[in-house]
């Protein structure tokens, strides 16, 4: 006897937009699409949902698409559905994207082969064990699992077994409610497991509607989520839904659920005029308890007709509802659990930086007074300096006797100036500025012969370039001060074959000194860092506030500091703005 293996039904999900393509097999799990990144098929655009549908194929070979609860629908043949029977040639539309069902051409066999008639004699068809898949649940939807058990449907058909039908009922409430489950534990968005939790509570209960109301903090209920069955809701507020006040104040005041078999004719609801106004004629209502602590409630309506619920769906919904209740507290939880994290996190950060703020503080009074010990020391010892004027003086005619002494007299200058400053920035006190017009590049000429006579500056290529009469306003003496920090700063960076250039030239109207050095450059980390107080990359020949006093002068004459850095070459900018007058 001779064995031909059981072929599985097979089919192919055809993209019309590119060129993949997706098989579909009985017997495996369902094909999802989606945006969502866990979908067997991803696909982008703000009208396709996280999860918009899935194929699947039945216990009997029909492939089928359904909808899972889409904003913006699934299209067979250009019509709208929620579940469909699809078939060779089928175009399903999700958002912008089109498909095609194509069957997969088997590969022809000698068995197969009417010209071969010989082997297909005394040939038995068996199906062996292996080819025989039983229903997943984890894989399938509740409506899936149960009509593969071929259990009969919600519906009292003429002919049906009561009892029959009441266990199929049982049943089929048993595979949703397990499926509520898994969606309380999957999701951690309160507001996408509601609606989720309402679509699954609608396909088992049947109906036109199904929403949870939950409490706010001022402890008045507010719809999260509204599901209808005939279209989609985005959000309970853009929908328009509003709840029953009758009925809201009986199950949240009482704490049991209600069944209202016909809303026109419950005593317990001749009042209410927001019931009656609508077409529904049968809800079940039951509240969402957590110990003592109502947090809202979950309903179910139908306009089918009176009688539509049961007690069987009350206790359905009562189960619901005490599984919904600690899933809400849980994600409740973890959110005041990643609220406190944060505000944690917050604190310790505004403690980390008060503390670096306190020592910067400390750091900077004792700079403060130590500058002050300093200032009363440097003029006690620089008080000889004063002599060079009486050698100018003495020797008018004498030129280098003339040079020599500006620069001595200049030097102490420059160091009382250096000292106070640095005692002024430390104490936070206000610089006072005395601005005039001034030739910048008269200034540059000046600040380049004084540092010519500082032994650094002697061992490098230093140049100079400053064109004729730029005029702006400033304190010409702060000015020198910080083209000084620049150009030592510059000195110390050089290596090999050093060079420094010092330029003074217009652009625009701005006035701007450039001091440029071929160094090593500055690293990005580095750069971030070099205007803070007390930042320096000298070690103990630096205390990190030259550049930050630079450029508070700089900013005090309307203008500013910047740089720009490479290997080899490294920039820093002063722009002033040029005198109108």
């Amino acid at each position: 006897m001779s064995h031909t293996q059981s072929k599985k039904t097979s089919y192919t999900l055809r993209g019309l937009s590119s060129s993949s393509e997706t098989e579909i097999t009985e017997g495996s799990s369902s094909v999802a699409l989606g945006r969502a990144a866990d979908c067997d098929v991803v696909l982008s655009g703000r009208n396709i949902s996280r999860r918009h549908c899935k194929f699947f194929i039945d216990q009997i070979g029909n492939l089928i698409v359904q909808d899972l609860n889409s904003h913006n629908g699934t299209y067979v043949d250009g019509e709208r559905i929620i579940r469909s029977i699809l078939h060779t040639g089928s175009r399903i539309r999700i958002g912008d994207s089109e498909f095609e069902i194509a069957t997969p051409q088997p590969p022809k066999t000698a068995a197969s082969d009417p010209a071969s008639p010989a082997v297909l004699e005394g040939a038995e068809l068996v199906k062996e064990a292996n080819t025989v898949s039983l229903p997943y649940l984890n894989a399938m939807s509740s409506d899936e699992y149960i009509d593969s058990l071929g259990i009969p449907s919600l519906r009292d058909e003429p002919g049906n077994d009561q009892r029959l039908t009441q266990l199929g009922r049982y049943i089929r409430h048993f595979a949703g409610l397990f499926e509520i489950s898994q969606t309380l534990q999957r999701e951690q968005d309160q507001d996408e497991l509601l609606s989720q939790v309402m679509s699954l509570l609608l396909g088992i209960t049947g109906g036109n509607l199904a929403y949870v109301a939950l409490r706010d903090d001022s402890l008045a209920l507010v719809p999260r989520a509204v599901v209808h069955a005939d279209r989609p809701s985005p959000n309970a507020e853009e929908d328009g839904f509003e709840l029953s006040k009758a009925v809201t104040d009986y199950v949240m005041q009482q704490r049991c659920g209600v069944i209202i078999s016909d809303t026109l004719a419950d005593a317990r609801f001749s009042t209410s005029e927001s019931l009656h106004s609508g077409a529904l004629r049968s809800l079940i209502a039951v509240p969402i308890l957590v110990g003592q602590r109502v947090l809202g409630l979950i309903a179910a309506c139908n306009d089918a007709g009176i009688g539509s619920y049961t007690e069987i769906h009350l206790d359905l919904l009562c189960v619901v509802a005490s599984m919904v209740g600690p899933a809400l507290q849980n994600i409740e939880l973890a959110q005041q659990r990643e609220d406190h994290i944060a505000q944690l996190q917050a604190a310790q950060q505004e403690l980390i930086n008060a503390q670096a703020q306190l020592i910067q503080s400390e750091k900077m009074a004792a700079i403060g007074r130590l500058s002050s010990g300093i200032m009363h020391e440097v003029k006690n010892h620089l008080s000889p300096l004063m002599l060079a004027d009486m050698v100018a003086s003495n020797y008018p005619e004498d030129a280098d006797a003339q040079e020599m002494s500006e620069l001595v007299l200049e030097a102490r200058n420059r160091i009382l100036e250096l000292v106070d400053e640095i005692r002024r920035f430390a104490r936070g006190d206000e610089s006072t500025y005395q601005f005039h017009p001034s030739d910048l590049s008269t200034i540059a000429e000046k600040v380049a012969r004084f540092v010519r006579c500082d032994v650094v500056f002697q061992q490098i290529d230093f140049l100079i370039e400053a064109e004729d009469q730029l005029i702006v306003d400033i304190d010409e003496d702060r000015i020198r001060q910080v083209l000084i920090n620049l150009l030592r700063n510059a000195a110390e960076a050089t290596s090999d074959s050093p060079q420094v250039r010092l330029r003074v030239r217009q652009r625009g109207d701005l006035a701007c000194i450039e001091v440029e050095d071929n160094g090593k450059g500055i690293p990005t980390e580095i750069g971030e860092k070099i205007f803070e107080s007390l930042f320096t990359t000298k070690g103990d020949n630096g205390i990190g506030l030259g550049l930050e006093i630079s450029r508070r002068i700089v900013h005090a004459h309307g203008g500013s500091l910047t740089f720009s850095s490479k290997p080899g070459q490294t920039i820093f900018t002063i722009s002033l703005p040029v005198s109108q007058a």
